[in-house]
């Protein structure tokens, strides 16, 4: 469930980066804005899931969390913090 809620709010940031980014700098620049996000989800959540499985070795702690959702929940605050800072205050 938690998986499900930080994968949403990745699709509405990828949204709102390529709509900023394309009235500031055209098409590839949207592009270019989601390509970015997406490869720091993809590189983040493998990095801080390496770190759920070292700090939680069972599979599930509970029925609604999972390492997998203690990994994406690792990465939140710094995908916020960049992501702010990237395309927010501009």
């Amino acid at each position: 469930m938690v998986e499900l809620l930080v994968l949403y709010l990745h699709a509405v940031a990828a949204l709102y980066a390529f709509t900023k980014r394309w009235q500031e700098h055209g098409f590839t620049g949207g592009i270019l804005a989601v390509t970015f996000i997406g490869f720091l989800f993809l590189l983040g959540w493998s990095l801080s899931g390496a770190l759920a499985r070292i700090l939680f070795p069972s599979p599930m702690l509970t029925p609604w969390l999972s390492r997998d959702a203690v990994g994406l929940l690792i990465l939140l605050p710094a995908e916020i913090a960049l992501f702010i800072t990237l395309f927010v205050r501009r």
